[in-house]
């Protein structure tokens, strides 16, 4: 089971953390399609088939990606 964060409690060290990588924090389309990479590459690597193909069947109902094309 994972452990659930607080995001009020966390967002402001990820935020000077991402900062300080000089790295900039994803937003919209861009954090769908970076979570969607990282589920298809662990896919690929045959780690956690199941779970990583139901996080990104979830992840895009969320944003009714199958009501596209």
């Amino acid at each position: 089971m994972k452990k659930l964060t607080n995001y009020f409690e966390v967002i402001g060290y990820v935020k000077d953390t991402v900062t300080k990588l000089g790295l900039q924090m994803k937003t919209g389309d861009n954090v769908i399609l970076s979570n969607a990479s990282f589920y298809i590459h662990q896919i690929a690597k045959k780690e956690g088939i199941r779970e990583n193909l139901i996080e990104l069947y979830v992840t895009c109902q969320m944003r009714d990606y199958e009501g596209l094309g």
